[in-house]
């Protein structure tokens, strides 16, 4: 880590359920960058991981998760000299309604399209 300069701390999810007898794991398009990735973002001052991974995954996908075992930190320079720690869970799907949110424009679920059509 960079000295001086605070660590930017970050949570995620790997959002997944099983549908059909088949294990979809969702992602989420973000325009801005052009990527997919998992639902992930900024803890919220006096935020714990654990509940910024559930209240980004919620607010990114419309999906509720319950967070299930924790999945290694991904921890990475970026640019202007700060560093990045996300910290991950596994997550089932245990409800929402999928509407989605400004920063993400899709939601795709591997292998399949999430939700599944029909």
């Amino acid at each position: 880590m960079s000295a001086g300069v605070p660590l930017v701390r970050a949570a995620g999810v790997l959002p997944h359920r099983v549908h059909e007898g088949v294990l979809q794991v969702a992602l989420v398009h973000r325009p801005r960058y052009d990527d997919w990735s998992w639902p992930k973002g900024k803890l919220d001052p006096g935020e714990d991981f654990a509940a910024a991974a559930a209240r980004e995954t919620f607010e990114e996908t419309g999906l509720r998760v319950r967070l299930g075992r924790p999945l290694p930190e991904s921890r990475y320079a970026l640019t202007g000299g700060q560093d990045k720690l996300v910290r991950y869970w596994a997550g089932e799907v245990v409800g929402g309604d999928g509407q989605l949110e400004h920063e993400v424009d899709a939601v795709r679920g591997c292998p399949r399209r999430w939700p599944p059509a029909g």
